[in-house]
């Protein structure tokens, strides 16, 4: 029998021969999926079953139907939060529907439900860490520039400090920045 998250749970406590009584009952696999499924990490759920991070653990290598419910469970909590964040970077539509309700002059009690079709906008804080850690590579602020095995980091949200940069650098990034102007501004080089 399943029972909702937040109750009480009833453990019976099962002796098994030459050891310590097991805390295991059958509603372990189905407490611990709902559980990782609502993003619990590994200590909360031991904390609600009653037993040591330790305890969870090995039941988690020795018992595959304990596993696979941390698997799953951890799998469907990462899919919702990567749609959500999906959705709310990208803005979306939903319907809100609302029931006014009231008196008339007569004294007759009305009621109206209205549906209106609302919006909610592109964030760009989620659109940007969506795009920083789905596309590492193209998004960072960090960047390599520089030849061989000399590279020298800049970080594009600081100022830039020529100084620590070599001559052969300072030139790259010079002609870095010179095309970047020309492609931004449209200029046309071809005189």
């Amino acid at each position: 029998m399943k029972r909702p998250l937040g109750s009480t749970m009833e453990i019976e406590v099962l002796t098994e021969k030459g050891g310590a009584p097991s805390l295991y009952t059958e509603e372990i696999p189905d407490l611990c999926y709902r559980m990782f499924r609502l993003g619990f990490t590994i200590a909360q759920v031991a904390a609600n079953l009653g037993v040591n991070e330790s305890t969870l653990a090995l039941w988690m290598r020795s018992r595959d139907e304990v596993r696979k419910a941390y698997d799953d469970g951890r799998w469907e909590s990462l899919l919702t939060v990567e749609e959500s964040l999906w959705r709310r970077a990208n803005g979306y539509e939903y319907e809100e529907t609302k029931i006014y309700s009231g008196v008339d002059s007569l004294g007759r009690d009305w009621q109206r439900q209205v549906t209106t079709l609302k919006r909610v906008e592109p964030d760009t804080t989620a659109l940007i860490y969506y795009t920083k850690n789905r596309y590492p590579e193209r998004w960072r602020d960090t960047w390599n520039i520089g030849q061989g095995q000399n590279l020298t980091q800049v970080n594009i949200t600081n100022t830039l400090n020529l100084d620590t940069l070599s001559e052969e650098d300072k030139k790259l990034v010079a002609r870095v920045a010179m095309a970047r102007i020309i492609e931004d501004n449209d200029i046309d080089t071809s005189e």
